[in-house]
Order: structure tokens, then C-alpha cells, then sequence
């Protein structure tokens, strides 16, 4: 036995990906079997509680054992909870990166994109043509009578806890939103994407999960939140990657996020299980011209040999 055979046993094997394959079917490669992602998804669970535990319960249980005082761990209108809640968000990136490399012994950059890389050119296309259409849907549902009753008398953040709060946003939202897309569109998409041919299967279930996962809501919120996860996942399909969905979750969170912190109490606004059909009706529209705009752009990039939209030998799974 040499040292050299033994190392190699530590190495990443490089599966074959001799055609190309839309991105929920990557990890459908010569080393795929049946119980994978079953065994993937496993570990993506356990980690990410691992995670969680570490950071967030474990330090709150000792927090509430000297001060006392568990009303300040449920107040989302405080900044340093609100740091906590998008960094335990973010902590999905990570974990949803390590059961592509532990289990399915791939390259997990293949999680962000069939380029194996974050296209970031793109990415910034994609936040411009999200801020167009998010703002302007925000400026038509401040003109129309639309969400009214729930926002008037609300009480507003002080100077200071909204300069805390915009901070946060600004720092950490962008995160937030990739560490929901990592999880979602990404791993969970990917996972089966793996067992099953059909991407809308993929699509739907990952949909629903990403709404079931925002706790109780009414049902028009629900379908607000279902809807952005078709329209999502069907924008990742199309174009390869996650860099799109990133963009339109991040600006989403953006606008919404600070307008709560400016013009309303951010708590409420933050954990309100309600929502009026009205703003769900914008919501469609603005999802749906996105759309519309994201598919002309992306033809004229692939047109151009800007964008892969598919893995294949150029891009196979690497050895790390």
C-alpha cells in the first residue's frame, strides 16, 4: 500500500457528464443511486439543526437562564433578533452545499449554477429588472386603495431601531434570500429533480414546501408565497442557476423589508399571517412581467453565448 492510493481514497471522484443536463438533473450523474438524496436530505436536516442549535438555541437558552427575559428573543422588531433570524437563514447555503459534496460526490458549485460558478454579470441584470418591477409595483399599490385598514394607526420604529433595522436589511437580506433559494430551488430542487424526469414535479413540491415553511398564514398569503416559488422555480430552470431567483427574492425582501422598518411596526408587519387578496393580485402582475422580461433577456444572452443554460462536458462535476 502506498501513501498515494491512500489519499486518493480522501479525493472527490469525477463522474462522467458526457450530455447536458438542465439543472434540477445535475446530480442525476454516473454515480447517482435511488437512495442519495434520500440519504442527502438526511444530512442536510441534521446539519442544519446542528447549526441552528449552535448558534441560535443553545446561546438563547443561556441568555434566558441569566437575564431572565424571553420576550426579547420573540421580538422581531429588534435588530440584533432580526441579525439572528437572517444569519440562521444564510447558515442554509452552507448547509445545503455539503450533502452535494458529501453524499452525492460532486462539486457543490454546481448548487449555484450549471456553470459551476456564480455568474455574477448576470446576477446584476437580474437586480436591475427586479428593482424596475418591484418598485413599480410598490408605487401602483400606494396609489390604489389597496391594505389600508391594516396599516393605519400602526405604531412606527423609533430613529434608532430603524437605522438598526435598515442596517441589518441592507447587510444581511441579500443572504437571507440566497440561504431560502440554496435550500428550495437549490438542494431540495435538485434532490428530486434526481428521482424524478419531470422539472414541474420539482417545481410544485419545492413550492410548497417554501410556502409551508413561513408557518400559518391566511390563504391569500399562502398563495402570494407558492406563487413566488413557481415563478422562481421555473426562472432557475430556464436559465441554470440560482443567480435570478437570488435577485428577484433579495430586491423583494428589499422593499418590503424597509418600507415595514419606515412606515409601519416592523414586527407586525414581519410575522402578520395576513395578507389582502388586492396585494396579491399586484403580486401576480409583478411576478408575471418579470417573467416576461427575464425570458426576452435571457434568449438574447444565450443568443449572444452569454449564458449556459445547461451542464454539460465543458462544465462536468470536478474533483475537489
Amino acid at each position: 500500500m502506498t501513501f498515494g492510493s491512500e489519499t486518493d481514497t480522501w479525493r472527490m471522484p469525477e463522474p462522467p457528464v458526457d450530455v447536458d443536463r438542465p439543472y434540477l438533473r445535475l446530480l442525476r450523474n454516473s454515480t447517482y443511486r435511488w437512495w442519495k438524496p434520500l440519504v442527502g436530505l438526511g444530512l442536510f436536516s441534521w446539519t442544519y439543526l446542528s447549526v441552528i442549535a449552535v448558534l441560535v438555541i443553545i446561546p438563547g437558552v443561556a441568555y434566558v437562564s441569566v437575564k431572565q427575559d424571553i420576550d426579547f428573543l420573540t421580538d422581531q422588531g429588534s435588530p440584533l433578533v432580526f441579525l439572528i433570524t437572517n444569519i440562521s437563514l444564510a447558515a442554509l447555503i452552507p448547509c445545503a452545499m455539503f450533502p452535494v459534496w458529501a453524499v452525492h460526490r460532486m462539486d457543490p458549485r454546481f448548487l449555484i449554477s450549471v456553470a459551476k460558478r456564480f455568474r455574477w454579470n448576470w446576477f446584476w441584470r437580474c437586480v436591475g429588472i427586479s428593482t424596475a418591477v418591484v418598485i413599480g409595483t410598490y408605487v401602483l399599490a400606494s396609489v390604489l386603495p389597496v391594505g389600508a385598514e391594516s396599516s393605519s394607526g400602526a405604531s412606527r420604529s423609533s430613529l434608532g431601531t430603524f437605522a438598526g433595522l435598515a442596517l441589518v436589511v441592507v447587510l444581511t437580506t441579500p443572504l437571507q434570500a440566497a440561504g431560502e433559494e440554496f435550500a428550495f430551488r437549490g438542494y431540495l430542487g435538485q434532490a428530486i429533480g434526481a428521482w424524478v424526469r419531470f422539472p414541474a414535479v420539482s417545481i410544485v413540491i419545492t413550492s410548497l414546501l417554501f410556502a409551508l415553511a413561513h408557518g400559518g398564514q391566511s390563504a391569500p398569503l399562502f398563495l402570494d408565497r407558492f406563487a413566488f416559488g413557481l415563478v422562481a422555480g421555473f426562472l432557475v430552470i430556464r436559465t441554470g442557476g440560482l443567480e435570478i431567483s437570488i435577485a428577484l427574492h433579495t430586491v423583494n425582501n428589499f422593499v418590503a423589508l424597509l418600507a415595514a422598518a419606515a412606515y409601519s411596526d416592523f414586527s407586525e408587519q414581519l410575522t402578520s399571517p395576513d395578507a389582502p387578496w388586492s396585494l396579491v393580485l399586484i403580486d401576480l402582475v409583478q411576478m408575471t412581467i418579470f417573467v416576461v422580461v427575464a425570458e426576452a433577456m435571457r434568449k438574447r444572452w444565450i443568443s449572444q453565448g452569454l449564458l449556459q443554460v445547461s451542464g454539460g462536458a465543458s462544465s462536468r462535476p470536478e474533483g475537489l
